[in-house]
């Protein structure tokens, strides 16, 4: 049906159509409604305001067509809807989908092309704004300039081509791409959110015989739940699956994975690949293990069913960190089948060089086994220098927080003293860190108990109660110098950061032990905070009396390994004792073991940095009969080097001292005037007056020299350079001698090496030979002056009286006695004695 006027004017012909009806057999050429005006002249057809409506396509256009020479045709589409099978069915092809275009097309030299703005669905897939600049020829079309947003939100702009002739059709796309979603255009495959360059080569537009060619560089982009910052390669994507060819690799940050291998949708997987991972921390909250840092390699591979694959490899790094685990040499090995859901396999671990959570291990090596949620360590091993451990349980990783439950715990610090675990222990892991809701060790006779927690940030929040446990191996992971010993109970909480802790205790030690010097026991409650110890109380009961310290001591107790221990800030220190006994004395001097007295003490000490200043000190003897005491002061400075090096500048002054080294069996009465300077060892310099002493052990033979001065000598003790000084009453009395002497001698102590210099000369005494009793004549001398070993030449004259019987020859006469007096000389040495 048609509704219009024709008109013709000097060879131009203009037809106005109102409206137009067309039927046919073929569908595709059915018209339903058209209008629009035609004009004709000189070889040039114009259409003007073409309205067309078909049944499933709509049009309004206008339309230029010159017939002159060559024919030339353009139009300019103001809007149109198409349905493509029946525009392209005239192509011969059987490409589905329905647009809306605007723009132009135009016929030149036989060649179709046009400029247009389209959207819509193109084989199922979204065209949400594309422009393109096309030709067709030959039964090519030739894509120019491609840009806009395609496959719902994908933004495109390149060029390509698509051979329409081809069975399959064949097309190639250079372009670069934000957020491609591979599953808009292969359906069923996988999510994604790809972003880069991109080179394609498709085969085939209906997806059961698609299959495309990729040549990818990618920047930050997705693929299903994978994260990559880089990525580069060539694989080919079908609707059934994916193939990765070797080489193509993925960066995450700056850690590199490259892998090879084949994916099916709804099928197998079998992909293998090699990591390069320098930057463990970029995976930080990325997995189960929360807090990871350091570097590694890795070998993997995921094979099985896809939804569910196995993933088995290995893992190695020579530096790691993992929630609170360091290691400077570590491999783990992983069989893992069903990987993504049910998860069952097998997992180990071997480090060496590390610590784990602040505890340091030179060897280290765990079993394990995954059944879905839960993890079970079979058996686990960690050993350093201090300690041995192991044990067993299981942690469901899949919790929140995780929960740790381990059935068995053994620790042992030295052969013999083990401590195992005290029923099941619990704990439990969250984001922040480690909760310990049941931690209790055991030993035969003692225990530890822990409850609190300890985070990542290394923050703490733990209280503790520790029974009966003994002191020794725990101080010699500190400092395996220190001989101390004794039974520790205590209880406390420490809070903050274990670089800056803050904790308060109370705590006793029982037979508190300095080396083999028994102290005794030990009560004291202290505090800790702003690197301050605030002593408050602390009384040490020795077995015969008792020591009282308190006051504040600046220092830094930080966990973290290499700071300094002592800073600048000033600190006080008071020290009261009553004892009975001098034992403590072998702190100081080590050699010196066997000094008893009664005393009382009193002492405060002050520093800064290191240097420490004895501000008061005073100790009371008190004499045997208890009328008087004997007086002991001290002041100076100790600079505390490390701690077991100081360097000493001390002065000390004794008045009646009371003397009883057991050692020699020496006992007196001393005044002193003594300083003490220079770095461990220092030297000892000064006066020692004594108005009375007595020396009561045996000459020894030659070959065994003296019990004194063999427990005094060694290379590590203080060097000496003392003016000892007797008046007079300095008895000598032993099985050899029974003397009184006057005198000075020079005592000199080099690197444990005694010399003495000076004489003594007799007053008065006895010496014992031959079953006689000898008078000492008064004025003897024993001089020293053997600057290489302590062997005093003698000089003693001693008299004794003989008495002798004589026999007559006469049997009338009887026989009779007389006495007379026997001077003998005592010349040599000490060691090798002449007497004439």
């Amino acid at each position: 049906n048609l509704n219009a006027s024709m008109k013709s004017d000097q060879g131009t012909v203009t037809l106005a159509v109102d409206s137009l009806r067309f039927n046919s057999d073929d569908g595709r050429l059915r018209v339903n409604r058209a209008s629009g005006l035609a004009t004709y002249s000189d070889h040039n057809l114009v259409l003007q305001n073409i309205a067309l409506v078909a049944d499933s396509s709509r049009a309004a256009f206008s339309f230029l067509m010159q017939t002159q020479d060559t024919l030339h045709a353009e139009a300019v589409i103001d809007s149109a809807h198409v349905h493509l099978p029946d525009i392209v069915s005239f192509l011969g092809s059987s490409l589905t989908g329905d647009l809306d275009l605007t723009g132009s097309i135009w016929r030149r030299q036989g060649i179709f092309g046009g400029d247009l703005l389209t959207r819509g669905t193109f084989m199922g897939r979204r065209f949400d704004s594309l422009n393109a600049s096309f030709r067709y020829d030959r039964g090519t079309i030739y894509i120019d300039s491609l840009f806009g947003t395609i496959l719902e939100g994908c933004r495109i702009e390149g060029y390509g081509d698509m051979d329409m002739a081809a069975r399959p059709e064949g097309y190639h796309l250079v372009a670069r791409v934000d957020s491609f979603n591979l599953n808009n255009l292969v359906f069923n495959s996988f999510n994604s959110d790809l972003s880069g360059q991109l080179t394609m080569s498709g085969r085939g537009l209906n997806s059961s015989i698609m299959a495309l060619d990729f040549d990818l560089d990618l920047t930050e982009s997705y693929f299903d739940i994978y994260h990559a910052h880089r990525a580069a390669g060539q694989m080919t994507v079908t609707t059934s699956g994916l193939h990765v060819f070797p080489g193509f690799e993925a960066f995450y940050h700056d850690n590199r994975f490259v892998f090879e291998g084949s994916l099916e949708y709804t099928g197998e997987l079998d992909i293998t690949g090699q990591a390069d991972l320098p930057y463990l921390a970029d995976f930080v909250h990325q997995t189960f293990i929360d807090l990871p840092g350091g570097r590694g390699t890795a070998e993997f591979g995921l094979t099985g069913p896809t939804v569910d694959p196995a993933l088995s490899g290995q893992f190695r790094s020579d530096s790691v960190w993992l929630n609170g685990f360091f290691s400077n040499d570590f491999t783990a090995g992983f069989d893992i089948t069903s990987f993504i859901y049910s998860r069952r396999g097998t997992v180990q671990v071997a480090a060496k060089s590390g610590a784990a959570w602040s505890f340091p291990y030179d060897s280290l090596w765990a079993g394990m086994r995954i059944d879905s949620n839960l993890l079970y360590i079979d058996s686990a091993y960690l050993a350093n220098e201090f300690s041995r451990d192991w044990g067993r349980g299981v942690l469901d990783y899949l919790a929140y927080p995780q929960t740790l439950m381990l059935d068995s715990i053994n620790l042992e610090l030295d052969p013999g003293r083990q401590f195992v675990s005290d029923g099941q222990q619990r704990m439990r892991i969250d984001s922040g860190g480690f909760i310990f809701d049941r931690v209790q060790i055991r030993t035969a006779d003692g225990r530890i108990g822990v409850v609190g927690r300890a985070d990542y940030d290394e923050s703490l929040a733990l209280t503790w109660e520790v029974d009966n446990i003994a002191i020794a191996p725990w101080v010699a992971m500190i400092d395996d110098s220190l001989d101390i010993s004794g039974l520790l109970s205590s209880t406390g909480r420490i809070e903050g950061h274990i670089g800056n802790p803050v904790f308060s205790m109370q705590t006793g030690v029982d037979s508190l032990r300095f080396q083999s010097l028994l102290l005794g026991d030990l009560d004291g409650y202290v505090t800790y905070r702003d690197s301050t110890l605030q002593i408050d109380s602390c009384i040490l009961l020795s077995p015969g009396g008792r020591h009282v310290a308190s006051g504040a001591f600046p220092i830094n107790l930080a966990f973290h390994s290499g700071h300094e221990f002592f800073d600048r800030r000033p600190q006080s220190i008071r020290f009261h004792g009553r004892d009975s006994r001098l034992d403590l004395v072998a702190f100081f001097l080590p050699t010196v073991e066997y000094i008893t007295g009664d005393f009382v003490a009193d002492l405060e000490l002050t520093a800064v940095d290191e240097l420490v200043t004895v501000t008061k000190a005073e100790a009371v003897v008190p004499y045997r009969n208890g009328r008087e005491q004997g007086r002991v002061t001290a002041n100076g400075t100790v600079r505390v080097n490390d701690i077991n090096h100081f360097t000493y500048d001390l002065a000390l002054n004794c008045l009646g001292l009371p003397v009883n080294y057991e050692m020699g069996d020496f006992t007196g009465m001393a005044d002193a005037s003594i300083r003490v300077t220079g770095v461990t060892p220092p030297r000892v310099t000064g006066t020692i007056q004594m108005p009375q002493a007595y020396y009561r052990e045996n000459f020894a033979a030659e070959e065994t020299g003296f019990s004194l001065l063999t427990a005094l000598e060694g290379d590590k003790t203080w060097d000496l350079d003392l003016m000892w000084e007797c008046p007079g009453g300095f008895w000598v009395k032993n099985s050899d001698i029974d003397a009184e002497f006057s005198g000075s001698v020079n005592i000199l102590r080099t690197t444990g090496i005694y010399n003495f210099l000076g004489t003594l000369e007799v007053i008065r005494g006895k010496y014992f030979l031959f079953d006689k009793v000898f008078q000492i004549t008064p004025g003897g001398q024993i001089t020293f002056d053997n600057i290489e070993k302590p062997d005093p030449k003698l000089a003693l004259d001693v008299t004794t009286r003989i008495r002798s019987q004589n026999q007559y020859s006469s049997d009338f006469e009887s026989e009779g006695t007389y006495t007379y007096e026997l001077a003998l000389q005592v010349t040599g040495t000490l060691n090798n004695p002449i007497i004439t």
